[in-house]
């Protein structure tokens, strides 16, 4: 094996290195561990009361097509092992525990394509998930109120583009909606007016 590092003074050597560089054998990266099997935690939460974390986890699973990403959640004081909260190939995302921890909202999509993704809430110790609201575009973006009556999001109003190049006109386009809707209801109200775009927000301590 050269040493190349002293032999870099000079352009013949540099293209000797070069040379010898590229006929050089390469050898194949292996690894004990099949890379489908992994499974990556992501945006870990606790719940108010400290005696839960919630987080996401993604991984493979032979019959679909992408990663699945599901809620897992575990106790804090160890005494359990940590487990998914929902079964089922949905994609759920963006755990938000509610402010008396008794319940977790999150961001959830369906298998199909066009399905859209929607918030939902479950009970802390998991279960069945019942979908809050159905917006058009989506949702992202949630947050509980303070009092625990209200989950906020942010939701995308107008159509889909009709074609890829993007044309943008002032006063014209999609625009990302804060939007509220209580928990013991279905029908979302907007907060801020059409033709804004929001993207980030916070409650108000006091406030719904």
């Amino acid at each position: 094996m050269h040493n190349f590092m002293t032999k870099t003074n000079s352009n013949t050597n540099r293209d000797e290195a070069t040379q010898d560089t590229e006929f050089s054998p390469r050898v194949p990266v292996t690894t004990k561990t099949n890379l489908k099997d992994i499974r990556i935690a992501t945006d870990a939460t606790i719940s108010p009361d400290g005696k839960r974390a919630a987080f996401v986890v993604a991984e493979w699973v032979p019959e679909m097509p992408r990663q699945r990403a599901r809620i897992w959640a575990v106790k804090t004081d160890g005494s359990s092992e940590a487990g998914a909260l929902a079964k089922g190939t949905r994609a759920d995302t963006y755990p938000r525990w509610s402010p008396d921890s008794q319940q977790l909202a999150f961001i959830s999509r369906g298998e199909g394509e066009k399905d859209r993704p929607q918030v939902h809430v479950m009970a802390a110790e998991g279960g069945e998930a019942r979908q809050v609201c159905k917006m058009p575009n989506g949702a992202s973006d949630l947050s509980w109120s303070p009092d625990g009556k209200y989950i906020a999001f942010l939701s995308v109003d107008g159509e889909e583009p009709v074609s890829d190049p993007k044309i943008f006109t002032p006063g014209q386009g999609r625009h990302r909606r804060l939007w509220r809707v209580r928990i013991d209801s279905d029908t979302p109200e907007p907060v801020t007016p059409d033709g804004q775009s929001i993207w980030q927000y916070a409650w108000a301590p006091s406030l719904t």
